[in-house]
């Protein structure tokens, strides 16, 4: 009761002068997480004070202690948190507090031992975190399903367990789709794979036809070209090649020949008009352009009363 007390009166001097961080008592016990609780009533459990202290803070370790041969409490226990600082608040707040009519001691604790493995002096001691809630592990579910283990005196136990079934056929529904719509792109694409490499065997192997057709064509027509030329030479006439080559350079001489008569015959032509019209002016007479005017207008003359003579006698006779 004196420990509680003088534990108040240290708190209420430190909160009287605003004394806080390393000028606090609460300071030489800053590598020590746990805390011993002392006075606690013989019917609660580990539990139970789990409830009392873990308003501040998370608890890791429990270690209430028991007689060994009927189980029953003691009354105290050891309490080790996550954060020290935890321990702060609990004896500040706990301390001297009253719990099922009996007033509990709240306190530091600098060096913790945990309790021995059995009887032997010299077995280990055995140190674990008995109070530590279970590690939740990462799972390939989505992170709003249900958990699988179901309490069967839930009342909501069936329609969670409906609902797991729901989204599992759900979930399993939408990864046979993604399994075939992987297949079916797959698919899709051997088969364009598949048709591109048909339409260029195809193109291929029609332009090797046209090639070889090409390519017959023209042995055939060699081949027709040479037969005419044994034809003809075994005949003692020449080829056609050597025909047409003789039939052009003949119709090219004949030609030629053509325009050098019709061109010497110009020159006499206008050598004899030239003599003509000549001869005409040194003997005063009209030149041979007048002349020749003069007779066709008489020419015409002649023939316009032809014509006439001609077409009175059948307007006579008819």
């Amino acid at each position: 009761m004196n420990v509680i007390k003088e534990i108040q009166r240290i708190n209420e001097q430190e909160a009287n002068r605003d004394i806080d961080g390393s000028g606090s008592w609460h300071n030489q016990y800053k590598d020590s997480a746990y805390l011993y609780v002392g006075g606690l009533p013989f019917e609660l459990t580990e539990g139970d004070i789990i409830c009392i202290f873990s308003q501040f803070g998370e608890i890791l370790d429990i270690n209430l202690i028991r007689d060994k041969k009927t189980g029953k409490s003691k009354g105290f226990c050891f309490i080790g948190y996550q954060d020290q600082r935890s321990t702060i608040l609990a004896v500040d707040n706990l301390n001297g507090v009253k719990v099922m009519e009996r007033t509990i001691r709240v306190d530091h604790v600098s060096q913790y031992k945990p309790p021995k493995d059995g009887d032997d002096p010299d077995a280990p001691r055995k140190f674990e975190y008995n109070a530590m809630p279970p590690t939740l592990e990462a799972s390939s579910s989505d992170s709003n399903s249900a958990p699988e283990n179901i309490d069967e005196e839930d009342p909501m136990a069936e329609y969670i367990r409906k609902r797991q079934e729901k989204r599992k056929a759900k979930k399993a529904l939408k990864e046979g789709r993604e399994k075939k719509s992987k297949k079916s792109k797959k698919d899709k694409k051997e088969d364009k794979d598949g048709r591109v490499k048909k339409e260029r065997k195809e193109e291929k192997s029609r332009k090797e036809d046209e090639n070889d057709q090409g390519k017959i064509e023209k042995r055939e027509r060699s081949k027709r070209d040479s037969d005419y030329r044994e034809d003809k030479s075994s005949r003692g006439e020449r080829s056609s090649y050597r025909d047409d080559k003789y039939d052009k350079s003949e119709r090219y001489s004949h030609d030629t020949k053509y325009e050098e008569s019709r061109s010497s015959e110009n020159r006499e032509r206008s050598k004899r008009d030239s003599d003509y019209r000549d001869d005409n002016s040194s003997r005063g007479e009209r030149s041979s352009y007048r002349d020749d005017k003069y007779e066709r207008s008489e020419r015409y003359s002649h023939s316009s009363k032809y014509e006439e003579s001609r077409r009175k006698y059948r307007d006579d006779k008819y």
